[in-house]
């Protein structure tokens, strides 16, 4: 997005797991920051400096990202957004995912599908129950690379983990990075 926005860029992103992103913002830039949980922002705000110390202009919306966005939406159109950033991506539903896509000229949807399913509390036809990065990888193990990039490093799990992993989930792809 850098290349493509040379300039001032606006950006909005669900879920402030993607807060990180904040440290990515140059002078002029605005992100909008949409995190459903008070306690999130609060722990952010006092833990982390990345909100605090981006040289964008950093806005926090508390409440449902999806209802906050629709809102703006129907209030002005358009949220004139370069790019909306989805964070847990495999929890957002494909049906959420359609309904915000408007706010932006581009999406980016983070996630892994295959760790958190998304939260239902009904039952809908196929494939709204879906998440949108599940729709995406349409039953493969792996994102195809038409679609996005598959980060094939894990930080998180021990080589003696990962392996197994890897082979029953990930189509032998995932390995773990050498901490």
């Amino acid at each position: 997005i850098r290349d493509r926005y040379p300039s001032q860029r606006h950006i909005g992103v669900v879920g402030l797991g993607a807060g990180t992103l904040a440290s990515y913002g140059r002078s002029g830039d605005r992100i909008r920051f949409y995190e459903l949980d008070p306690l999130v922002v609060s722990f952010a705000k006092r833990y982390f400096s990345f909100l605090a110390s981006s040289l964008a202009t950093v806005t926090l919306v508390i409440g449902d990202g999806r209802r906050s966005l629709d809102q703006e939406l129907g209030r002005t159109g358009s949220n004139g957004f370069d790019l909306l950033v989805i964070d847990e991506a495999g929890q957002f539903s494909l049906a959420a995912t359609i309904a915000v896509a408007p706010a932006a000229s581009r999406l980016l949807l983070l996630g892994d599908p295959q760790q958190l399913p998304q939260v239902s509390q009904g039952t809908h036809p196929e494939p709204v129950d879906d998440s949108a990065l599940g729709w995406l990888m349409d039953g493969n193990a792996v994102l195809p690379d038409a679609y996005g990039v598959f980060l094939p490093d894990s930080r998180r799990m021990h080589p003696a983990v990962a392996l197994p992993v890897s082979r029953l989930s990930y189509d032998g792809r995932l390995s773990s990075h050498p901490c």
